[in-house]
């Protein structure tokens, strides 16, 4: 039996479409992120949802690492998924303006409610962090499985 790995946009009939993941700078994707070096950020045009992955390959010094301010998505849930050796990825996720950090390690996963405040920033490691934003109807038929 073959496979058939598909790198560009394909129908897949009424199951489902690829999207090819293509890079993206932070700054183009929101003015309130900075690009750092340290990130390669590939985005998937065209998708019927956000989904953005960032590749760490090392968290830079502080403070160049906080890429990330304060910015709220209104009538989006946004899903973070930390991706790597449990530990090796470590970011600083702040979810309300003003609360205090809550770091978390790969592998995890964080839900933002629609219209919170938040911010995510690596502090160190490497490995893959994942955004996905949809609506929140959308999360409410996902069930928990």
């Amino acid at each position: 039996m073959s496979t058939t790995i598909m790198r560009s946009r394909s129908a897949l009939g009424t199951r489902g479409e690829v999207f090819e993941l293509v890079p993206r700078s932070l700054t183009e994707a929101n003015p309130g992120y900075r690009d750092i070096d340290e990130i390669v950020r590939l985005f998937a045009p065209g998708a019927p949802i956000h989904i953005a992955a960032h590749w760490i390959e090392a968290a830079a010094p502080a403070p160049a690492r906080d890429y990330s301010c304060a910015h709220v998505h209104d009538d989006l849930v946004e899903v973070n998924i930390l991706l790597g050796a449990p530990g090796e990825l470590v970011y600083s996720i702040v979810l309300a303006e003003g609360e205090e950090p809550t770091i978390v390690e790969s592998p995890s996963a964080v839900v933002v409610a629609a219209g919170v405040a938040h911010s995510a920033n690596v502090l160190r490691g490497r490995g893959w962090f994942v955004v996905l934003r949809l609506a929140p109807a959308a999360m409410a038929d996902a069930g928990g499985s």
